[in-house]
């Protein structure tokens, strides 16, 4: 299984989107918009699909950056995160996956977050990344 997600970040705020989680597995959890891509989607084409599906329309993207690919052991499962850089925030029109929205900054995100993206962000060459990223953006 191959899935992707994204991480808004606002140029102008400063802030990155987190969706809170409305599926039976990960319910209250904080996590970011994206899911499982069909078997003839390529990474970029499935996600966009996800990100309509759960997002609605949303800002157009200045810079999409590669953050990680997430393989697991027995490699039946790879997910590909990145952040997508836009102008400024939007309110996401919500699909049955989400019951809420948040934007934060990464040191301030919201709780509890999903293992995935908790274990993502806590991983210091990532987090290194995604600190760059934001200093070069500013």
């Amino acid at each position: 299984m191959i899935a992707a997600g994204v991480l808004f970040y606002s140029f102008k705020t400063k802030r990155m989107l987190f969706l809170l989680r409305n599926n039976t597995r990960t319910r209250g959890t904080w996590g970011m918009p994206g899911g499982k891509l069909h078997s003839d989607e390529n990474v970029i084409t499935g996600l966009m699909r996800e990100l309509k599906e759960e997002l609605g329309e949303f800002p157009e993207i200045i810079k999409h950056i590669p953050l990680e690919t997430f393989t697991s052991l027995d490699e039946e499962f790879k997910y590909h995160s990145f952040i997508f850089v836009i102008s400024n925030e939007f309110i996401p029109q919500l699909n049955k996956e989400h019951s809420g929205y948040a934007w934060a900054e990464l040191e301030k995100y919201p709780k509890p977050l999903h293992p995935g993206i908790f274990n993502t962000i806590n991983i210091d060459v990532i987090l290194d990344k995604i600190k760059l990223i934001e200093e070069i953006i500013s």
